[in-house]
């Protein structure tokens, strides 16, 4: 009898530890939106924790953030304009196993999302114009609102997989001249390789 409970309890941990509860994955993320067409996106990197995770449906949360970066320049102004966005999205999410057999994988997250950028504008050193100042300067901005992801996943191996999924991204901005609240669409479709741990 005293011999079966070590039995059990390893038997246990190799199930518990078979079942790997995170996985870490790094993509990358193609801006898809017309407001933001000129932004080249960096990287993704994203963190999950599945709640449940079984056979055939795994729930959790997760974390994510994206890396874009983008420039303007106008021919009527000397001043040259880069753009760093970080955006960090908190959700929460299910992935249904089409079969047990398959290694295939759909999945369907919402969450929060808040979004920083900084702007640098600095004077074009190949624009001689005497009548703007040179110099660099940097501003910080931040908008919040909400995501909508669904993608697709397969598994090389027990631990590896790659993947893709699509973003929908709303965010709101306060209109202070109107006193009002202006939404916008942000879309991103991300395709990478994970790890299961």
């Amino acid at each position: 009898m005293k011999g079966i409970l070590p039995i059990l309890l390893i038997a246990i941990s190799v199930q518990v530890s078979a079942q790997k509860k995170f996985s870490l994955d790094i993509n990358y993320p193609l801006e898809l939106s017309d407001g933001n067409s000129a932004l080249d996106g960096i990287a993704n990197a994203r963190l999950k924790y599945r709640f449940l995770n079984n056979e055939s449906v795994s729930l959790g949360g997760s974390y994510s953030m994206d890396l874009m970066q983008g420039s303007l320049y106008t021919y009527y102004s000397p001043d040259s304009e880069k753009r760093t966005y970080y955006t960090h999205h908190l959700n929460v999410f299910i992935e249904h196993t089409l079969s047990a057999a398959n290694k295939f994988r759909l999945a369907l997250g919402l969450g929060y999302t808040t979004q920083t950028f900084y702007v640098t504008t600095g004077r074009d050193e190949f624009t001689p114009n005497v009548e703007f100042p040179s110099g660099v300067s940097t501003t910080r901005d931040s908008v919040n609102g909400f995501n909508i992801n669904f993608g697709a996943s397969y598994d090389l191996t027990n631990s590896l997989f790659i993947q893709t999924y699509f973003q929908y991204i709303r965010l709101f901005v306060e209109n202070t001249l109107f006193e009002e609240t202006i939404g916008f669409n942000v879309n991103r479709l991300k395709f990478g390789i994970g790890y299961k741990f």
